[in-house]
């Protein structure tokens, strides 16, 4: 047997890289020619009536009518819109008035349409939808407008709630009722065809009735250290109107359009209660109350200064003065007379705090005395709670006994100073000179 040699055959396996942008897969072009490098949707086509062209006539996508487009002098146009990542079909309505007559048509597009042509599209009577509105009471139903979401399709009722809402195109359609002070109303998958009329079922809006609201004097703060304080409010959707005030009954307090935020002055110091309302258009409201405390840094009114071994003859200073003490006097005693501004109501003659009732008072106010360094003396607390109008009473005094080495010299003076504080800071310093006698 004879062999006969053949020449092998040898396979090469070639693999080549396409490094180039204009290298694209048969995929690759096809998905190219539906998403245009300027990353809009255009297509465009032709609208006829009776196969006439339809000039100006309008289109534009649902929901995106500000892509809106019109037809040139030959019934042709091109459309183009941004594309939506979630949005996958969209309806392009056409639109137009044929002498008297309503003319349009809707037609769903895709994001695989983009860049095509979509031939000759033909434009028929539009249809309409009847409806009969009304409110719940009173005779007057006009003005609840009527609209289809997403398109220029709109009316409103009249007197008897009675509309027509024209030029819908054929397909099924939601409606969106509405007017102020009463619930918006959808009514869902209306079908117009053929340029027919859709008749509703009457349809009788709800009242609102929700009113809420609640509002934070200076951001939640216990107390304020001055009369005007922001008041930040919260309210529902419906709620329209709010008023504000220290008095439950609002007195000639008007109502104004709700805002996030207000200031409101407080006629006085001491625990306010800050009433708020809110209403809606239909006047239904409600009120709310909160609490807070205006407590300023207090005012020295007036101190009474006197010798401890003279005190009868002590002396009234409501601003600095000079007095003489007798060299041998060698300690004072400091009283309030019956007023630091800021306590409670008085000038004179009232209680910080008898039934421990009010939170500030006494145990958050302090006092001091020294005899010209009073930085350097402690912040007291304040244990009498009535002060009255002088030490004869018993009641007067919040100071305490000070002894003193008094100045060799005759003719020196010594420099007695008060100072009082609360929460909000401290009062300013109540000074008297005094000169030493023989």
């Amino acid at each position: 047997m004879k062999y006969r040699q053949t020449r092998p055959t040898i396979i090469f396996f070639v693999t080549i890289l396409c490094l180039s942008s204009s290298c694209k897969s048969g995929a690759d072009e096809k998905n190219e020619r539906h998403i245009p490098q300027n990353n809009s949707l255009s297509i465009s086509g032709k609208l006829v009536f009776y196969e006439e062209p339809v000039k100006n006539a309008l289109l534009y996508f649902v929901n995106f009518q500000s892509n809106g487009s019109r037809t040139d002098s030959l019934g042709e146009f091109k459309i183009e819109m941004p594309i939506e990542d979630k949005t996958e079909k969209y309806v392009l309505i056409s639109t137009s008035d044929h002498g008297n007559l309503k003319i349009c048509t809707s037609r769903e597009v895709s994001n695989k349409d983009i860049g095509s042509d979509l031939g000759v599209i033909e434009l028929q009577r539009c249809g309409a939808i009847s409806a009969n509105i009304r409110l719940p009471a009173g005779s007057n139903h006009s003005g609840i407008k009527v609209s289809i979401p997403g398109t220029s399709i709109t009316g409103e009722t009249d007197d008897t709630g009675k509309i027509l809402l024209n030029g819908i195109p054929n397909g099924n359609w939601n409606i969106q009722i509405e007017v102020e002070g009463f619930k918006t109303k959808k009514v869902e998958n209306i079908t117009v065809a053929n340029g027919a009329i859709a008749f509703l079922e009457p349809i009788v809006l709800e009242s609102i009735l929700d009113v809420q609201g609640t509002a934070v004097i200076a951001s939640g703060a216990e107390y304020i250290s001055q009369f005007t304080a922001k008041v930040e409010l919260k309210y529902s959707e419906y709620t329209k109107y709010y008023r504000i005030s220290e008095d439950p009954t609002f007195t000639n307090v008007s109502w104004s359009p709700v805002a996030k935020e207000t200031n409101f002055t407080f006629s006085s110091y001491g625990p306010k209660s800050l009433f708020v309302g809110f209403t809606n258009i239909n006047g239904l409201t409600a009120q709310i109350n909160k609490t807070i405390d205006v407590v300023p840094a207090p005012t020295i009114k007036a101190v009474f200064v006197w010798p401890y071994n003279k005190l009868y003859n002590y002396l009234y200073s409501a601003s600095p003065g000079q007095y003489s003490i007798n060299k041998g006097d060698a300690s004072f005693f400091v009283d309030t007379n019956c007023e630091i501004q800021g306590f409670i109501n008085g000038p004179c003659n009232y209680n910080i705090d008898p039934n421990n009732t009010h939170k500030y008072a006494p145990t958050h106010y302090r006092y001091k005395v020294g005899f010209g360094d009073i930085e350097s003396e402690n912040w007291l607390p304040i244990t009498r709670k009535k002060f009255s109008k002088g030490p004869s009473t018993g009641e007067g005094s919040i100071g305490k006994f000070m002894p003193v080495q008094l100045p060799t010299a005759v003719g020196s003076t010594i420099t007695l100073q008060f100072q009082i504080k609360n929460i909000s800071g401290p009062s300013t310093v109540s000074e008297t000179q005094w000169e030493i006698l023989p």
